[in-house]
């Protein structure tokens, strides 16, 4: 074989690899096969769950001195640990001095007596008004907030403080005997003004001596539970939910307040979102400061007729939501491959809870059992 020969036939093979018939030039496209879900007709419902911490809305440490010439005593605590204090109730009692608890937003920082005013004297006589007496708010202390004083006093099995000089001072008459009568007397060591209902978080023994430490605390009304909720639980809630609280048999069912944006993060770099959750009342006895559980319940108990996985929704440039409705081949397992992975119907969503949609259609298109596609591969 000649050397042309040879090269003819090497151009020849050559040209076998580029030169193609045009059925042979076909690209053959991959086939989409569709992942398909069932359509179920079941409820939405699930719980998010953990723990939380009881936390008082304020504390109010009140020290009581021993009256002049006595040694300072618990001599009765009315109230124990936990139990709420009326207005105009009896917090604690020294040395057989009762201290009263009384509505008001500004502390005693005086002794109050016939004669005096301002506006600790109103509010004074409106926290009276409001425990029952009839007093006028003036601003003026004068005979009738005195009976009031003296009332007070009284139901609780006490004296009230009174003070001849002070009754001069005032201009009081005398009265039968040589002595001038005696003027009532508020003393500051024997009421506490707060803003809200409080609560007695703590008491010291009947018995106890009165050191400068305080003789009985107060927490005021306005008690939170505070929870922290993951990334996945916050994604999985929404505020207005409703929560139930639990601790040693006590239950409270809430509603869920705002939900933080900005997480905090603990020791380990976790993010977590506090929630601040307002409880209808005080918090149980001994919890302050104490672990509780939470149960936020998500969807509701409706039954749905149409529920799909979240993935299954798919939005159009209008943002309409729809399904793609899977052929029969490939809801009932047969068939071979398509190109084409269902036909779109148009639906509204009505309800959506960790993961799963309820949905509805216009035409009755969808129906349990069918097939819906979720992806492809």
């Amino acid at each position: 074989m000649t050397a042309g020969v040879i090269a003819l036939l090497g151009v020849g093979a050559a040209g076998g690899f580029l030169l193609h018939s045009p059925d042979e030039r076909i690209t053959h496209e991959p086939v989409v096969v569709p992942v398909t879900a069932p359509i179920e007709s079941r409820t939405l419902t699930a719980q998010v769950t953990g723990v939380g911490v009881f936390e008082a809305a304020g504390t109010i440490p009140v020290t009581v001195a021993a009256p002049n010439g006595m040694s300072g005593v618990v001599t009765a605590a009315p109230r124990s640990v936990g139990e709420t204090v009326p207005w105009c109730g009896q917090a604690v009692e020294v040395s057989g001095r009762p201290v009263f608890v009384l509505h008001g937003t500004v502390p005693a920082y005086r002794d109050l007596t016939e004669g005096d005013s301002g506006a600790d004297v109103r509010q004074l006589q409106t926290a009276l008004k409001e425990c029952g007496y009839r007093v006028t708010v003036d601003g003026v202390f004068g005979p009738g907030t005195a009976a009031a004083i003296t009332k007070l006093y009284q139901v609780s099995g006490h004296t009230a403080v009174t003070d001849p000089a002070a009754a001069l001072a005032a201009g009081e008459p005398a009265g039968r005997s040589s002595s001038p009568a005696s003027a009532v007397v508020v003393s500051r060591g024997e009421v506490v003004f707060v803003p809200a209902p409080p609560r007695i978080t703590n008491v010291l023994p009947v018995g106890s001596y009165v050191t400068a430490d305080p003789v009985v605390e107060l927490a005021l009304a306005g008690d939170v539970f505070t929870l922290h909720l993951t990334a996945e639980q916050k994604a999985a809630v929404t505020a207005g939910q409703r929560v139930t609280i639990t601790r040693d048999g006590w239950t409270a069912t809430v509603i869920l307040p705002d939900l933080p944006v900005v997480p905090e993060y603990d020791d380990s770099g976790a993010p977590s979102f506090p929630v601040h959750v307002p409880l209808p009342d005080l918090s149980p006895a001994g919890s302050n400061g104490q672990q509780g559980q939470f149960t936020i319940t998500t969807g509701s108990d409706q039954a749905y007729p149409t529920v799909v996985p979240v993935s299954a929704i798919h939005e159009d440039p209008s943002g309409q939501p729809y399904v793609l409705l899977a052929p029969a081949a490939h809801a009932t397992g047969t068939g071979g491959p398509t190109s084409t992975l269902g036909t779109r119907v148009p639906v509204r969503v009505l309800e959506s809870v960790q993961g799963y949609v309820a949905i509805e259609s216009d035409d009755d298109a969808l129906h349990p059992g069918d097939e819906v596609v979720i992806g492809d591969r």
